[in-house]
């Protein structure tokens, strides 16, 4: 979900390439990290609402009382979730009247509660071929269409509701569901709204109505469409509309809230795909990797063939810097859908990450010609021109990003990196300024202010930014490199020198030791003398790696 790195991070972000400048003796080294921005948005859903309200069922004037009955009892149990119970009595009514539409009815109403969804068709079909004009019959199998991704037919179905008899608010919810599915989204709203002026305290619709808002991003009246659902049913058992909720409030950047949401949706329904998905996307926003991939796995063991959940596993991936099987993770979702944009959005940032950067433009490349308007794949653009070191070109596609997302604290964060190579270290300062004002607690952020303030040689402030970013992130080894700075400088080079001189003395006593036993040659006294200098590059090495050291 994911989602995005200098170590800066995104909403589906996680950590980044070093870029490291070049070291002068006596000047303080300092290592930037790039932010990427891998991610998936949480998904939204409308609800497909059956017509099986007993009220509603027209019985035929030649049926008999007993069959009326069954149907009844049929009703009842399913009403009560009792799918399989209701479905064995309306099979009795079937056989007991078998020229009558009615009972083949109830019984696909009933196996749409239990997900059968090409049989509930067969018996809408029936129906229908029993009695033509029988508007539910229609309703219905548009309502099983729709569920089964055929939303086109779906469409035709509930039009031809719609004609046969009055205007219900089912129909026309079910019909804004199939114009959702289709990407009609102005006309999906407009649908849902038919529905509202028939039955303004139709909870479903309002759910409905949510999620079409959503989806044309427009949050905050989705917000208030969930409001009002949950104002006409505070204890509402329908985890559409807190799947719903949930996603709009992540979008909103409103983690705590989406996360109770999403947790109330699970409650609700513990196998809701989407509701796994919303949480992951949160967890994401909230940069807890473990759990996001925890989560995700557990929406794959659902969903193992959908995409979007596979480019969901890509960030949580990403986040835990697992780039090759993030990678993989992306390739498996671009199998499913090649034109899942996050997807290829994913597997740029990760291929960033592994300094695959040639790679890592093409598929930022790809993704934009999906989605041109798609400001993470610019984000993911712009860092692996940075990686290619085409930091002009890297700069205007972070500009392009925040026009498209100004709320954006990785691309904030990834236009003062492209500054700061470009040697604009006061309007870089101004950046990541934004990004830590939209991104507080991003330990790479502090660390890359901690870079900008050396190069404009405010080390005592410098040395603050890097003591904070390591109490946000203790494992930020960049950051503990770069805090080393306080004596990196000359003394670091030094100390340096120091650590190899005492490996090179601890071989050169052995070497005397050895002589003084048993007599050495030339030949060997030089291989130990060589042996004693290369431990002492290995030390100056591996210390310089875990930051206790300049690199």
């Amino acid at each position: 979900m994911d989602e995005v790195n200098g170590d800066p991070s995104p909403a589906h972000q996680a950590p980044a390439s070093v870029a490291t400048s070049v070291a002068r003796p006596g000047a303080t080294q300092s290592e930037p990290i790039r932010d990427m921005s891998p991610g998936e948005d949480a998904p939204t859903g409308v609800t497909l609402v059956e017509d099986d309200e007993d009220d509603r069922l027209m019985l035929s004037a030649t049926q008999s009382r007993d069959v009326a009955t069954l149907l009844a009892q049929a009703l009842d149990l399913r009403k009560q979730r009792k799918y399989v119970e209701a479905l064995g009595i309306a099979l009795q009514a079937a056989k007991s009247a078998p020229n009558e539409a009615e009972p083949l009815l109830v019984m696909g109403v009933t196996l749409l509660g239990l997900a059968r969804h090409a049989e509930a068709l067969n018996a809408f079909d029936a129906a229908i071929a029993v009695n033509p004009n029988l508007a539910q019959a229609w309703v219905n199998r548009g309502a099983a269409l729709s569920a089964m991704g055929r939303q086109a037919e779906a469409l035709v179905a509930l039009d031809q509701a719609l004609t046969l008899g009055p205007a219900k608010a089912v129909a026309w919810n079910n019909k804004a569901v199939a114009l959702d599915g289709l990407g009609r989204h102005d006309e999906a709203l407009a649908a849902v709204d038919e529905a509202l002026l028939i039955a303004p305290e139709f909870v479903l619709a309002w759910v409905t109505k949510s999620g079409v808002l959503a989806n044309v991003q427009r949050y905050p009246e989705s917000l208030l469409a969930s409001d009002e659902a949950l104002r006409l049913a505070p204890d509402a058992q329908n985890a559409s509309l807190w799947v719903n909720r949930s996603a709009t409030l992540a979008r909103l950047k409103r983690y705590d809230e989406a996360l109770s949401a999403a947790d109330h949706a699970l409650a609700l329904s513990p196998d809701s795909w989407k509701a796994l998905m919303c949480r992951s996307t949160i967890l994401s926003g909230l940069r807890r990797y473990p759990e996001m991939v925890e989560t995700t796995q557990r929406a794959l063991k659902l969903q193992p063939e959908n995409a979007s959940v596979w480019s969901n596993q890509s960030a949580a991936l990403f986040g835990l810097r697992r780039y090759t099987e993030a990678v993989a993770a992306a390739d498996r979702s671009l199998a499913l859908d090649p034109a899942r944009t996050m997807a290829w959005v994913n597997k740029a940032s990760s291929l960033h990450m592994l300094k695959r950067n040639t790679e890592s433009l093409a598929a930022a490349d790809h993704a934009l010609t999906l989605d041109p308007n798609a400001p993470l794949a610019w984000t993911a653009k712009a860092s692996a021109l940075h990686g290619l070191k085409r930091y002009q070109a890297a700069f205007e596609a972070s500009e392009r990003s925040l026009t498209l997302d100004p709320t954006s604290s990785t691309a904030w964060s990834n236009r003062s990196l492209t500054l700061l190579h470009l040697q604009q270290y006061t309007i870089a300062l101004e950046a990541i300024d934004q990004a830590l004002a939209l991104a507080p607690n991003s330990a790479i952020a502090w660390n890359n202010r901690g870079v900008i303030l050396l190069k404009l040689h405010r080390r005592r402030e410098a040395r603050q930014m890097f003591t904070h970013a390591l109490t946000l992130d203790p494992k930020l080894v960049i950051a503990r490199r770069n805090m080393r700075g306080g004596f990196a400088g000359l003394a670091g080079y030094l100390l340096s020198l120091l650590v190899f001189l005492v490996c090179f003395l601890a071989a050169i006593l052995l070497a005397i030791a050895l002589n003084e036993q048993t007599g050495l040659s030339l030949i060997n006294l030089f291989a130990i003398l060589t042996t004693g200098a290369v431990f002492g590059l290995i030390a100056v090495r591996l210390l310089s790696r875990v930051g206790w050291l300049p690199k």
